[in-house]
């Protein structure tokens, strides 16, 4: 199936054996879904089976055995599509350890096929992190968003990973060092990370472009976002001979760490919120705000540029008061996109809200 612009959304999952459910078939065919129930009634694994469907990853833990329906061992997810008046599925099956993915019954090799089915786009608690936690956090946000809106950027991580690892194994060996060798990796590092440092640069300057432009509309045309890649011990603006001068200095500390110290592996970005770190010093509320408005800026990227993005609200929105939760929600059914939120029993505002747009309710029981 290929991609397209035409707005996907998801008719219906099917589970079994997955987290808390034992066999379930939920209908979420609505542009607005709001699935509420007391905690451990499932709503946050119902989500991260619609994430683990597009990108065969959980957003809550890396080891896929914790995704399996107590004493068994194996699950199965099947997701609904419709797309226009066309309707696919998705199919994801796990047993013994491996994993079996098709579209529309036909085994697939590769995520594009997956990105050319169906992109989703997660907000949750955890992500919060984003701005208050460590650089791999946000290079992988930055990551993940590029391969949401050009898939084949997948190839380029792929690329600088098995480089830093054959770089780090040249580092670590025993014998005479290899001067030669150390020359050609160090140029493949550098030059791959130029290339993963440019996409992830265009796409900061994207994201803050549109979340500027989301803050002026909706919020305060005073407020100002500020995103700044910081590069590790290199630079963009220099070629590889100015580079190589610097890398010969840092070599002994290299061969002493038995690893890299430079490249884009190690990079990451700096949030700067009314002109001050958002990490130190802006409160839980703005924090949540900035993550939010970055979130749907990438939303609306995803929909002008690759295809429509559904996107998952789990339980984020409980800082909000009822004022500005009224402006998220209208800004993110503007989006025209598909919208699913989880909801505590306890956060009326939030379904006050929502009930103006008529969701589909979908409530769970632990």
């Amino acid at each position: 199936m290929q991609h397209n612009k035409i707005a996907v959304f998801i008719e219906k999952i099917q589970l079994n054996q997955f987290r808390c459910f034992d066999s379930v078939t939920i209908d979420l065919n609505s542009p607005m879904v709001l699935i509420e129930g007391s905690n451990g009634s499932g709503k946050t694994s119902l989500l991260e089976a619609l994430y683990y469907t597009c990108y065969l990853r959980s957003f809550r833990t890396h080891l896929q055995k914790e995704l399996v329906h107590f004493n068994e061992n194996t699950f199965f997810i099947k997701v609904l599509l419709r797309n226009q008046e066309n309707y696919h599925n998705v199919q994801v099956g796990f047993s013994c350890a491996k994993r079996i993915v098709k579209i529309d019954g036909k085994a697939i090799t590769s995520y594009k096929e997956l990105m050319d089915s169906y992109r989703i786009i997660s907000i949750t608690e955890d992500d919060i992190e984003l701005i208050k936690g460590a650089p791999e956090l946000r290079r992988d946000f930055l990551d993940n968003a590029l391969f949401l809106i050009q898939p084949d950027y997948l190839h380029m991580i792929k690329k600088l990973r098995k480089i830093v690892e054959n770089r780090n194994n040249l580092l670590r060996r025993f014998e005479a060092f290899d001067s030669q060798m150390y020359r050609l990796w160090t140029e493949q590092l550098w030059q791959i990370s130029i290339d993963v440092q440019q996409e992830r640069m265009k796409l900061l300057s994207a994201l803050a472009l549109e979340t500027n432009s989301l803050l002026k509309t909706h919020v305060d045309g005073g407020i100002e976002l500020k995103l700044t890649y910081r590069n590790k011990n290199m630079s963009i603006f220099e070629n590889f001979d100015e580079f190589w001068l610097k890398a010969q200095e840092f070599a002994p500390q290299e061969r002493m760490l038995k690893r890299s110290i430079f490249g884009a592996q190690l990079d990451d970005f700096e949030i700067l919120f009314q002109g001050i770190h958002a990490r130190t010093y802006s409160s839980r509320g703005q924090q949540k705000l900035i993550l939010f408005l970055m979130k749907i800026a990438l939303l609306k990227l995803t929909s002008t540029t690759y295809g429509s993005a559904i996107l998952l609200i789990d339980d984020f929105m409980t800082d909000f008061d009822e004022q500005r939760l009224h402006w998220l929600v209208a800004l993110l059914v503007s989006t025209k996109n598909q919208l699913i939120f989880t909801c505590p029993l306890t956060f009326s505002a939030l379904r006050t809200v929502l009930s103006l747009h008529n969701p589909l309710v979908v409530k769970l029981t632990a």
